[in-house]
Protein backbone atom coordinates (compact mmCIF):
# COMPACT_ATOMS: atom_id res chain seq x y z
CA UNK A 1 0.00 0.00 0.00
CA UNK A 2 2.33 2.23 0.56
CA UNK A 3 4.65 1.81 -2.53
CA UNK A 4 1.22 2.53 -3.88
CA UNK A 5 0.70 5.80 -2.13
CA UNK A 6 4.51 6.72 -3.17
CA UNK A 7 4.05 5.80 -6.90
CA UNK A 8 0.58 8.37 -6.84
CA UNK A 9 2.57 11.01 -5.03
CA UNK A 10 5.89 10.66 -7.55
CA UNK A 11 2.95 10.59 -11.04
CA UNK A 12 1.41 13.81 -9.18
CA UNK A 13 4.35 16.17 -9.05
CA UNK A 14 6.09 14.72 -12.13
CA UNK A 15 3.88 17.31 -13.99
CA UNK A 16 6.09 19.94 -12.86
CA UNK A 17 9.29 18.31 -13.87
CA UNK A 18 7.96 17.75 -16.79
CA UNK A 19 7.57 21.68 -17.55
CA UNK A 20 10.99 22.22 -16.72
CA UNK A 21 12.12 19.58 -19.45
CA UNK A 22 9.81 21.61 -22.26
CA UNK A 23 6.29 20.09 -21.71
CA UNK A 24 5.09 23.58 -22.73
CA UNK A 25 7.27 24.22 -25.71
CA UNK A 26 6.97 20.28 -26.82
CA UNK A 27 2.65 20.10 -27.23
CA UNK A 28 2.51 24.32 -27.53
CA UNK A 29 1.13 25.55 -24.14
CA UNK A 30 0.58 29.20 -24.13
CA UNK A 31 -0.64 31.53 -20.79
CA UNK A 32 -1.84 30.19 -18.42
CA UNK A 33 -2.81 26.34 -20.04
CA UNK A 34 -0.22 25.06 -17.84
CA UNK A 35 -2.19 25.88 -14.51
CA UNK A 36 -5.21 24.69 -15.85
CA UNK A 37 -3.73 21.08 -16.78
CA UNK A 38 -1.95 21.49 -13.59
CA UNK A 39 -5.22 22.51 -11.58
CA UNK A 40 -7.95 20.24 -13.65
CA UNK A 41 -6.14 17.18 -12.27
CA UNK A 42 -7.89 18.11 -8.67
CA UNK A 43 -11.22 18.49 -10.09
CA UNK A 44 -12.11 14.87 -10.53
CA UNK A 45 -10.01 13.72 -7.66
CA UNK A 46 -12.51 15.58 -5.22
CA UNK A 47 -15.69 14.76 -6.96
CA UNK A 48 -14.80 10.66 -7.18
CA UNK A 49 -13.37 10.63 -3.47
CA UNK A 50 -17.10 10.35 -1.86
CA UNK A 51 -18.67 8.10 -4.78
CA UNK A 52 -15.45 5.99 -4.64
CA UNK A 53 -15.52 5.31 -1.34
CA UNK A 54 -19.51 4.23 -1.81
CA UNK A 55 -18.38 2.10 -4.36
CA UNK A 56 -15.56 0.43 -2.65
CA UNK A 57 -17.94 -0.26 0.21
CA UNK A 58 -20.18 -2.32 -1.89
CA UNK A 59 -17.97 -3.99 -4.03
CA UNK A 60 -14.68 -6.37 -2.66
CA UNK A 61 -11.22 -4.95 -2.17
CA UNK A 62 -9.42 -7.49 -3.91
CA UNK A 63 -11.36 -5.86 -6.95
CA UNK A 64 -11.11 -2.69 -6.95
CA UNK A 65 -7.69 -1.66 -5.40
CA UNK A 66 -6.48 -3.71 -8.05
CA UNK A 67 -8.59 -1.60 -10.95
CA UNK A 68 -8.01 1.68 -9.63
CA UNK A 69 -4.14 0.56 -9.65
CA UNK A 70 -4.53 -0.67 -13.24
CA UNK A 71 -6.65 2.35 -14.17
CA UNK A 72 -4.15 5.07 -12.88
CA UNK A 73 -1.20 2.48 -14.33
CA UNK A 74 -2.89 2.95 -17.58
CA UNK A 75 -3.50 7.07 -17.65
CA UNK A 76 -0.09 7.30 -16.38
CA UNK A 77 1.15 5.31 -19.60
CA UNK A 78 -0.96 7.85 -21.54
CA UNK A 79 0.53 10.51 -20.46
CA UNK A 80 3.02 9.54 -22.63
CA UNK A 81 1.99 9.77 -25.47
CA UNK A 82 -0.35 13.29 -25.27
CA UNK A 83 0.64 15.89 -28.75
CA UNK A 84 -1.54 18.62 -27.78
CA UNK A 85 -3.30 20.76 -24.68
CA UNK A 86 -6.26 19.01 -24.78
CA UNK A 87 -4.77 15.18 -24.28
CA UNK A 88 -3.12 16.87 -21.32
CA UNK A 89 -6.31 17.87 -20.10
CA UNK A 90 -7.89 14.67 -20.70
CA UNK A 91 -5.07 12.50 -19.10
CA UNK A 92 -4.94 14.45 -16.22
CA UNK A 93 -8.96 14.65 -15.30
CA UNK A 94 -8.79 10.92 -15.89
CA UNK A 95 -5.70 10.62 -13.43
CA UNK A 96 -7.34 12.48 -10.90
CA UNK A 97 -10.43 10.12 -11.23
CA UNK A 98 -8.38 7.31 -11.10
CA UNK A 99 -6.26 8.63 -7.79
CA UNK A 100 -9.58 9.63 -6.90
CA UNK A 101 -10.70 6.53 -6.18
CA UNK A 102 -7.13 5.32 -4.23
CA UNK A 103 -7.22 6.94 -1.07
CA UNK A 104 -10.46 6.10 0.49
CA UNK A 105 -10.09 2.87 -0.95
CA UNK A 106 -7.26 2.12 1.52
CA UNK A 107 -8.64 3.80 3.98
CA UNK A 108 -11.94 1.77 4.12
CA UNK A 109 -9.53 -1.50 3.61
CA UNK A 110 -7.69 -0.31 6.92
CA UNK A 111 -10.04 0.26 8.61
CA UNK A 112 -11.51 -3.55 7.97
CA UNK A 113 -8.11 -4.81 9.29
CA UNK A 114 -7.66 -2.84 12.61
CA UNK A 115 -9.41 -2.01 15.30
CA UNK A 116 -10.52 1.68 16.27
CA UNK A 117 -7.72 2.36 18.63
CA UNK A 118 -5.16 0.81 16.07
CA UNK A 119 -6.24 2.49 12.48
CA UNK A 120 -4.78 6.08 13.73
CA UNK A 121 -1.71 4.04 13.51
CA UNK A 122 -1.91 2.76 10.46
CA UNK A 123 -3.21 5.83 9.12
CA UNK A 124 -0.23 7.61 10.02
CA UNK A 125 2.05 5.36 8.50
CA UNK A 126 -0.07 5.91 5.00
CA UNK A 127 -0.15 9.85 5.81
CA UNK A 128 3.42 9.36 6.35
CA UNK A 129 4.41 8.16 3.02
CA UNK A 130 3.55 11.66 1.45
CA UNK A 131 4.79 13.94 3.90
CA UNK A 132 8.72 13.11 3.79
CA UNK A 133 8.45 13.40 -0.17
CA UNK A 134 6.98 16.66 0.45
CA UNK A 135 10.01 17.69 2.53
CA UNK A 136 12.37 16.27 -0.14
CA UNK A 137 11.03 17.97 -3.19
CA UNK A 138 10.97 21.33 -1.39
Amino acid sequence: MRSLKNRTKVFRSNIGYANVQGLSTDIGLTGIQFNVATSIFYVTYVCIETPASIVVKKAKFSRMIPAIAMAWGLVSLCTGFIHNYAGLLATRLLLGAAEGGLFPALTLYLMTWYKREELAKRMCFLFGTVFPELHIDN
